[in-house]
């Protein structure tokens, strides 16, 4: 699957952390964008995997759901924007809920963004580009 507008090599070499405690939604989410080019996806199945992998290595971008069972979104975004290194990391959260205080706490938390599930690809990839495009710049930036 394409966009209107061609995605640059850079941005789909992206490593893309992507948190979902529900198989069906983290494996289809990795599916999606692999379909659209992206080549370096991780997936983690809860808060605290995401939070031992970002350890280790560290993603340009992250994807989670909000309400998970072992470590919650809020956790997963609080622990991050702790981090000096990953203060500008984008958090796109990815939720089913519609209550209104909760979409509070995801910026409260630090989330750069969210996004309903479910959500139509091509919005879901066009934001995913434009936050990892961003990103790229601030490093570029910081480097400069």
């Amino acid at each position: 699957m394409t966009l209107p507008i061609p995605i640059p090599n850079t941005i789909l070499s992206s490593l893309v952390l992507i948190v979902d405690d529900a198989d069906f939604s983290l494996h289809r989410l990795q599916a999606t964008l692999r379909k659209y080019g992206f080549n370096n996806v991780v997936c983690a199945e809860d808060g605290q995997e995401a939070l031992e992998f970002i350890e280790k290595s560290t993603p340009q971008m992250v994807i989670t759901d909000w309400i998970m069972q072992r470590m919650d979104g809020y956790a997963l975004c609080k622990y991050i924007r702790s981090k000096e290194g990953l203060k500008h990391l984008p958090i796109l959260i990815q939720t089913g809920t519609d209550i209104p205080r909760e979409f509070f706490r995801m910026f409260e938390a630090g989330a750069t963004d969210m996004i309903r599930k479910p959500t139509p690809p091509e919005a879901l990839i066009s934001k995913i580009v434009a936050y990892l495009e961003a990103q790229q710049m601030v490093v570029r930036h910081k480097n400069e």
